[in-house]
């Protein structure tokens, strides 16, 4: 499958869980200053990075990105582009707090390597750098009310 295939899938996932639920899995940004997201969980930090082949003549091998990663970054950037505004992402300073649940597929998955793809993909449009991120919370689930397996609710304040 094509990389835009993944992404479009990926946003026609999250769109038939909004319409299915009636959430609304982007809130505006108001005067409080908050960001709430339900985002496909991203794939694990083992499966983003792969090694390439070496060149001719013995060069060096190179790292680069898996096809799912790419696939990743693309949805999460058509999801969260009504915060990229005017060339600016949504908070392009300042310290922030993200709280993160993710309400795992299947029951294996390691949570730091997930939150490190995730806030990678939210480098850009919700925040201009994950140096910003003072404060984390992130909690790992078998089982939720409110968020469909495979999905991460993300909250991201200024602090």
């Amino acid at each position: 499958m094509k990389l835009a295939e993944r992404a479009k899938m990926m946003q026609r996932d999250m769109t038939a869980y909004t319409k299915r639920t009636g959430a609304h899995t982007l809130d505006p940004l108001g005067e409080r200053d908050t960001i709430t997201l339900t985002l496909p969980e991203p794939p694990s930090a083992n499966d983003y990075w792969r090694m390439g082949r070496s060149g001719i003549h013995g060069a060096p091998r190179h790292m680069h990105r898996t096809d799912a990663a790419t696939a990743y970054l693309e949805a999460v950037s058509m999801l969260t582009s009504r915060y990229h505004q005017n060339g600016q992402c949504a908070f392009p300073s300042g310290d922030l707090s993200v709280v993160v649940i993710w309400h795992r597929s299947a029951k294996r998955g390691d949570l730091p390597n997930r939150t490190k793809v995730l806030y990678d993909a939210l480098q850009g449009s919700v925040y201009a750098d994950d140096r910003q991120i003072a404060h984390e919370e992130t909690t790992r689930v078998d089982a939720h009310p409110e968020i469909p397996k495979g999905y991460m609710r993300v909250t991201v304040a200024r602090v």
